[in-house]
């Protein structure tokens, strides 16, 4: 297809006009021959790409409290340092994932993404496609609906040290939002950050990494590292 951009390894993908002969898809992204091109020279791999109805657009939220960005963890003092190629920090077993404690080599290219999962009740994290540590983490009133959040780090506030953020939010339909609230998806997201308790260690190795690009998805779902395919993200399944 022309200037085809996959976003999944079972055919869905950005391309331009319409397939050769009849106007259906399979579930591509079909778009105008000139912004397809535009598109195209203004892309790499590893771009995110989220992809949305009208009723659940992105929003700004601010004042996650997760992490320090990675500007502010290096003036911490008491920050323990991360440096690429090597990691001294103990590791956590997980569900496949190796932890034996030994140094990581050079740390890859590409954004931070992060994954917090209530079913599983931990914290995973890789770079790139790239996995590199996990953590269990606590979940206050557990077994109450999270939502399924996608947070994505846009750009550096004006004080060039904290991280802007937006959400996409798909909340559970047993969720209950905040009576009145102005905006239900950045409601439900907070209410889900509020509710997590991330161990130190991990906010310190994981502040050293933070820029523009990282992501965090907090879900209700579980996590099954051999569901995300070759060289793919994250994947959960809602449904």
């Amino acid at each position: 297809m022309p200037y085809m951009q996959r976003l999944t390894w079972d055919g869905i993908a950005l391309h331009a006009g319409e397939l050769p002969g009849y106007p259906a898809s399979h579930g591509c992204i079909r778009i105008p021959d000139s912004f397809a091109l535009r598109l195209w020279r203004s892309t790499k791999i590893g771009t995110r790409v989220i992809v949305l109805n009208d009723k659940s657009g992105p929003a700004e939220i601010s004042d996650l409290h997760l992490f320090a960005d990675e500007r502010e963890a290096k003036q911490k003092p008491e920050a323990k340092p991360t440096v690429a190629g090597t990691d001294s920090y103990p590791r956590q077993p997980a569900d496949g994932i190796a932890t034996t404690g030994e140094p990581t080599p050079d740390l890859p290219p590409g954004p931070l993404s992060i994954l917090i999962s209530q079913k599983n009740q931990r914290m995973y994290v890789r770079k790139g496609l790239k996995p590199l540590f996990d953590f269990p983490i606590t979940i206050a009133n557990l077994g109450q609906p999270l939502g399924t959040h996608l947070l994505m780090a846009t750009t550096y506030g004006e004080d060039e040290k904290s991280l802007r953020w937006m959400v996409v939010t798909l909340p559970s339909s047993q969720h209950a939002t905040r009576a009145g609230a102005k905006n239900p998806q950045v409601a439900t997201a907070r209410e889900a950050v509020d509710r997590l308790t991330i161990p130190e260690e991990a906010v310190d190795r994981i502040s050293g990494l933070l820029s523009v690009g990282a992501t965090i998805i907090i879900t209700d779902h579980r996590y099954n590292q051999h569901s995300s395919g070759l060289d793919s993200d994250y994947i959960i399944f809602t449904r």
